[in-house]
């Protein structure tokens, strides 16, 4: 939970730090600024990636990752405009969650035009991959120790004779209590739901710590993996830290600017992740803002293969 208060503490000390600064207390101002450093660097928090080399190689692989947040079946209202969003980007493979299953024709029949490869093999609880590439039929990973499913889904696209492996992530999110029942910041009435609430998020938090690890045996060393989507976790959070042992970078840490927050309500967080192995050169990534079409904003990046 720690890591959730970490943006809001950087922010803090920063004020702090201007404030000596202008009162011309310059060691305590120093002390400041280098715990400021130390903190965000710890947890990954702004990324301050000031200047690199945007040009793409023609040996290229390009990835968008969007919560369309299309459970209350709305997808067919906005399957335009989500399909728009992603072609002023054109990239090579796509992954969509939170895709309402009884609306799954309305954004398929628009993707497949410029998408003729999917992973709709298997029914997935709304999660899909997209590609311009051949793509391998998908599984879903399971805890082997209760053969329960996680919500990771793993397939290999074949572009010009290299395999990358994919890893499509819906982690679990805080906003369910441990009946499944949806509880939001928005619907707390009073100082037990706050603390219920809490207790969801330390839940869930040990939930995706778990998916994590499962994740993180599906990363075969000195290979290319790409892993994308909605974690629901922040930097510097266990989840992450991880994946980022198991030999993942986080991409955004690597060549974003800012704090990159992909949900604004009621707090802004980046909470939708794109990761990679070393076999693979980040050469973008930004931020696509999804314009009130859904309640998370999308994650564009280009990588070297």
């Amino acid at each position: 939970m720690l890591p959730l208060f970490v943006p809001w503490l950087l922010i803090l000390l920063m004020i702090l730090a201007a404030y000596y600064l202008v009162r011309k207390r310059w060691l305590i101002a120093l002390v400041l600024l280098f715990v400021c450093i130390a903190i965000n660097w710890y947890y990954k928090c702004f990324a301050l990636q000031l200047w690199r080399d945007n040009s793409i190689s023609r040996s290229s692989i390009s990835i968008m990752c969007y919560n369309i947040d299309g459970m209350n079946g709305t997808i067919s209202d906005k399957a335009p405009q989500i399909v728009g969003q992603i072609s002023r980007y054109n990239p090579d493979v796509v992954f969509i969650t939170e895709y309402c299953e009884q609306d799954v024709l309305a954004l398929d029949t628009l993707l497949r035009k410029r998408y003729p490869y999917s992973t709709d093999n298997l029914h997935n609880e709304g999660s899909y991959f997209y590609g311009k590439y051949p793509l391998s039929k998908a599984q879903r990973l399971k805890d082997t120790k209760n053969e329960d499913d996680v919500g990771v889904f793993l397939c290999d696209i074949f572009i010009k004779n290299y395999t990358i492996r994919l890893l499509g992530c819906h982690f679990c999110s805080n906003n369910y209590d441990s009946d499944h029942i949806r509880v939001t910041p928005d619907s707390i009435n009073n100082n037990y739901e706050v603390i219920s609430y809490f207790k969801n998020i330390n839940r869930a938090s040990e939930k995706r710590l778990n998916e994590a690890t499962v994740t993180a045996r599906k990363i075969p060393q000195e290979s290319q993996v790409l892993l994308m989507g909605d974690l629901n976790d922040v930097c510097g959070s266990k989840s992450l830290q991880v994946l980022e042992k198991a030999g993942l970078k986080d991409a955004w840490w690597e060549g974003g600017k800012g704090y990159g927050a992909t949900i604004h309500h009621p707090l802004p967080y980046r909470i939708d992740h794109i990761m990679h192995t070393k076999g693979l050169k980040l050469q973008e990534i930004k931020i696509v803002n999804s314009e009130g079409v859904s309640d998370h904003d999308a994650l564009y990046a280009v990588f070297e293969y």
